[in-house]
């Protein structure tokens, strides 16, 4: 496939990746709706990073990747460790690296169920 193509498909060399992620609130998030805006304010937007998702009852999950090119390791630690270091997260999941643009949802889904088990059963 042409250069062109890969960059216009986000594909090889071109191809943008991000990571899901869960948490286990300690409260409502009805409740909690300054704390979950300052996760964006705070964490998200300084490291240029885009956060997809909601929040719903005790509990939090989304997508989050870079506004330009792959989000990284050291992306993924920076917003387990800020989530970590709240009083009102009770736990932490964070996926791995995916491709942001290709992929089936029934990937997606199950890898979301996973780390729903997992801050379910208490680890982060």
């Amino acid at each position: 496939m042409r250069r062109r193509l890969r960059k216009k498909r986000r594909l090889g060399e071109f191809r943008e990746l991000g990571f899901a992620v869960v948490a286990r609130l300690a409260r409502d998030a009805a409740d909690l709706e300054e704390e979950t805006w300052d996760f964006v304010a705070r964490c998200v937007e300084p490291a240029s990073l885009g956060f997809g998702g909601g929040w719903s009852e005790r509990r939090m999950s989304g997508f989050v990747t870079r506004h330009r090119g792959s989000a990284s390791e050291a992306d993924r630690a920076l917003v387990e460790r800020w989530l970590h270091t709240r009083a009102w997260v009770e736990a932490v999941a964070t996926g791995p690296l995916v491709d942001a643009w290709h992929g089936s949802d029934r990937d997606r889904d199950a890898e979301a169920r996973s780390l729903e088990r997992a801050i379910a059963g208490g680890t982060s």
